[in-house]
């Protein structure tokens, strides 16, 4: 082999965008086989393609799984809260805020994340390095911190009502959401400043880039990794934890005291639904926390530890696994909704009529010897519409102008059918709130659906004895309304 036969002999180690000796891309001496340059540099830019390894091949089908559930799921969420203003509680903006968190990792971090498996240069550019690392860091900073608010608020309701009339306001929620968004920016800042695309070397015209953390010290480094999982992860989830153990034994206690003194069925179904909130909250949650705990871990294993180059390799393939266990966590949430909440199944599968049945329209038939609806049947000349308004009693003239087809009163509630559009609406003469529709505010089109559990109600006396109850006499202000609202 002579002289100019060697210099195109390559055997190159080469460092993934983690910035370890992961991969290696070897070529042999080439001798008798001497390749052009050109072909060369082909197999060396074909080598960064690691689509078809078996680790990268099923982490991308892994992401693929995730991102389809976390997109559609979470739009689904912030569809369904804002088509519905009854949900428009102080627990579910939260909820839809976490969504927000969520939607934002699988839009931003994940597509990244499988882009790096199927090419492991990284040709993104050096602001998109910055960017990325910056949502991330955001998007995860505010799902705990919304995590723990909820908590918090979930807490105050329960255990400290009456502090939480006056802590628990929309106003106060607005605030609590702009602090967490700015918190999350404040957490994620360094990532704009640490994170940089780096020339890891030059092999003949290629060059191998990677988008990693540059610190200037490893002390800083190391400070800024353990105050992450000190004040973002043990705190909060210790926080949490504590939060709705006291939460637990108080509806415990409520439970027993329900028993003895024959409190009323009002009383029953709104410690119920406390129950149920409390459960599925405790759930978010812990899948949040099992989900980043190991990402952490392996995390704080690396940046204090000084593992030697093949322990390494194998290290950072499981690192990878973890982050994605730990995005996995932004597709859980909404089937968490879906398998533990009737409220948001009813009101998911009426927007569903609402997308897709719009078409085909239907009336009630209103029994009214029994004083409750029994069944709902097909609707004519009109879209699938029911609103439900609380209203004062002097608002109620504002019908007139309706034709007003049939009415069943009981107690204090009236349910009237109009021909055309609302097919039906509930009168109450409970004070309107915040969140409430008035009759003169309804918006009396076609595009607005509500549970199908209003438009067609069970066959028995809970529907009206329910109606009856929430329009007894007071005068509760918009505070406690939202903090007794049931989730989703």
């Amino acid at each position: 082999m002579n002289e100019n036969q060697s210099d195109w002999s390559l055997e190159v180690s080469v460092a993934d965008y983690d910035g370890v000796n992961a991969t290696i891309y070897g070529w042999p001496q080439l001798g008798q086989d001497f390749k052009p340059r050109n072909e060369i540099l082909d197999e060396i830019r074909k080598s960064f393609f690691k689509y078809h390894e078996p680790i990268s091949s099923t982490l991308i089908s892994l992401y693929a799984i995730i991102f389809t559930l976390g997109f559609i799921g979470n739009v689904l969420v912030i569809y369904v809260f804002i088509k519905n203003p009854r949900m428009r509680t102080v627990t579910n903006c939260f909820l839809v805020n976490l969504s927000l968190c969520d939607l934002m990792v699988v839009c931003i971090c994940m597509p990244f994340a499988v882009a790096m498996e199927i090419y492991s240069n990284w040709i993104y550019g050096n602001a998109m390095c910055k960017i990325v690392n910056f949502c991330q860091g955001i998007s995860v900073s505010a799902s705990i911190l919304t995590i723990t608010v909820i908590s918090g608020e979930r807490f105050y309701a329960i255990a400290k009502p009456l502090k939480a009339r006056v802590i628990l306001s929309r106003t106060r929620m607005r605030r609590l959401i702009i602090l967490i968004w700015g918190l999350a920016v404040l957490v994620a800042l360094p990532q704009i400043f640490v994170r940089q695309e780096i020339e890891h070397m030059e092999i003949l015209t290629v060059r191998l880039m990677a988008c990693t953390e540059n610190w200037t010290s490893d002390i800083g480094k190391n400070i800024y990794s353990l105050a992450i999982f000190v004040f973002l992860y043990l705190i909060p989830l210790a926080l949490i934890f504590s939060g709705y153990l006291h939460i637990g034994c108080k509806l415990w206690y409520a439970d027993t005291t329900i028993e003895s003194d024959l409190i009323t069925r009002r009383a029953k179904r709104k410690l119920e639904g406390r129950r149920r909130t409390s459960k599925l909250l405790v759930v978010i949650a812990t899948l949040f926390g099992v989900s980043w705990l190991p990402m952490h871990i392996l995390s704080i294993v690396l940046d204090f530890t000084d593992m030697e180059i093949p322990n390494k390799a194998a290290f950072m393939h499981a690192f990878k696994y973890a982050i994605w266990f730990g995005h996995f966590n932004s597709s859980l949430n909404p089937l968490c909704y879906w398998i533990m909440s009737q409220s948001f199944r009813n009101a998911l599968v009426s927007q569903w009529y609402c997308l897709f049945k719009g078409a085909s329209q239907r009336t009630l038939n209103i029994n009214a010897s029994q004083q409750y609806l029994k069944d709902a049947s097909q609707c004519t000349n009109g879209s699938l519409s029911s609103h439900r308004a609380t209203i004062e009693r002097n608002k109620r003239y504002h019908a007139s102008t309706l034709r007003r087809m049939h009415s069943i009163v009981n107690g204090n509630s009236e349910l009237i059918v109009f021909k055309g559009t609302p097919c039906s609406i509930v009168i109450t003469e409970a004070s309107p709130s915040d969140g409430d529709i008035s009759l003169s505010e309804l918006d009396i089109g076609a595009d607005q659906c509500v549970s199908p559990s209003l438009l067609c109600p069970d066959q028995d006396s809970t529907y009206l004895e329910r109606l009856r109850d929430q329009s007894r006499p007071s005068s509760p202000s918009s505070d406690e309304i939202e903090v007794e609202s049931g989730l989703f």
